[in-house]
């Protein structure tokens, strides 16, 4: 029976001791699938101008510091050819969104305090960016 028990735990620890070794790599398997992908949203002007402001404003945890601003850096170069190139807000603009950058966006943009007034263009934006994540083709 001391032998059974035994061999029950050593079974059941390499067991644990396996899956918690590959967990990291079925994580990181994960995360590169997700890098793979890319989205690419059509979204207005008026509405990239609004979630980059939005997301200027919102309170943020230290821990999320890093994460934070690589979605900033993926929207910055797009704000920037808004204003290099005196884009009008009524027009639209493709933007190519890695899906982990884009969940991670809209994840930030939930946390927004989003007046009225601009509802209908938030939700615009969101809107584009489930439409793109429904319309992939790898």
């Amino acid at each position: 029976m001391k032998k059974f028990a035994f061999i029950f735990v050593f079974s059941f620890a390499l067991m644990a001791i396996s899956t918690f070794a590959q967990t990291p790599n079925a994580q990181n398997a994960a995360a590169t699938q997700q890098q793979n992908i890319v989205l690419k949203p059509k979204v207005f002007v008026e509405d990239l101008v609004l979630c980059w402001q939005l997301l200027a404003n919102i309170e943020i945890k230290a821990t999320e510091v890093d994460l934070f601003l690589s979605v900033k850096n993926f929207l910055r170069p797009y704000v920037e050819k808004v204003q290099k190139e005196n884009l009008q807000l009524n027009s639209t603009l493709e933007l190519a969104a890695p899906l982990n950058t884009s969940n991670s966006m809209l994840q930030f943009l939930e946390r927004a305090s989003i007046p009225a007034a601009q509802a209908e263009r938030y939700k615009r934006y969101i809107l584009a960016f489930q439409e793109a994540a429904k319309n992939y083709k790898p």
